[in-house]
């Protein structure tokens, strides 16, 4: 076994046997009521049902569950969550996530066991993207102190909060654990929106430009290996978007639906799945 294997095996038996320690003889119904979560999902979303059912399975249920329709853009959506929450800790759930039923508990302890901590992070599986930092688990004041909305000197609003909690003295923690997945399936209608978004994020952040080329690896190899024409629609997303007038501008779903580039694009590859083999 390879020294780094080693270690990372080493690491995570410590911190199962940490987690264990520290929830032995919890009252778990006593912690419920002190977490909630909110869902933000933006119509049509077929994952919707999948990510509402994780979230309510978890192993520490949450005392509450907001949801979160509809509301753009994605600052204005967290904002909304955030203003019904009266717990002192809330799960931040997007509607295209579904969690490991470890997940909270998870979160939940990587926050006690670092003083002054206001945000810890956990690591979803994506199938284009692979391991990517994603759901959140928040202290509700420090938060609430901040505010989402309006968005301040950022693109993405859970950058812009996690920079500023920092800024001001809390830490924010990463557990660097897998606990769930983000978007297990995409229609070509979401790839190319959500790439799209990746784009202009490629162009606004340059300290984002290394992830381009293993952005654009993932998805030729999945579309060239894995005959995969939805990989192929993420492409013409990304590049739309490092191509976009505006790369600052917020995430919002207002316009995804008949849009020109990936309408064009579809009657296109509808055209090639049409012509008889060989011609």
């Amino acid at each position: 076994m390879k020294t780094t294997s080693l270690h990372r095996l080493l690491r995570r038996t410590r911190d199962s046997l940490a987690l264990r320690r520290f929830y032995a003889g919890k009252d778990r119904a006593a912690l419920s009521r002190e977490i909630s979560a909110i869902v933000i999902t933006v119509d049509p979303n077929p994952l919707y049902e999948r990510s509402l059912a994780s979230v309510r399975a978890q192993s520490i249920v949450p005392h509450t569950i907001e949801i979160v329709r509809n509301e753009m853009p994605a600052s204005k959506a967290s904002q909304v969550g955030l203003e019904r929450i009266e717990t002192p800790y809330y799960l931040s759930v997007d509607g295209d996530m579904v969690l490991h039923p470890t997940c909270i508990e998870r979160l939940y302890f990587e926050m006690q066991r670092h003083e002054n901590c206001a945000e810890a992070l956990a690591t979803l599986i994506d199938p284009y993207l692979g391991e990517i930092t994603g759901v959140r688990l928040y202290r509700t004041e420090p938060v609430r102190a901040i505010g989402f909305y309006p968005l301040r000197s950022e693109k993405g609003h859970d950058r812009f909060m996690t920079a500023e909690l920092a800024r001001r003295g809390y830490q924010v923690v990463n557990c660097r654990s897998v606990q769930g997945l983000h978007h297990p399936v995409y229609t070509a209608e979401e790839a190319f929106w959500k790439f799209r978004v990746m784009g202009e994020k490629l162009r606004h952040y340059p300290n984002y430009r290394p992830t381009f080329k293993d952005t654009t690896r993932r998805l030729m190899r999945a579309w060239t290996e894995e005959k995969d024409d939805v990989a192929l629609v993420a492409l013409a997303g990304l590049f739309e978007g490092l191509e976009s007038e505006d790369t600052g501008a917020e995430l919002t779903y207002e316009g995804r639906a008949g849009h020109e580039g990936l309408r064009r694009l579809t009657e296109y590859l509808d055209a090639l799945r049409s012509r008889p083999a060989g011609e």
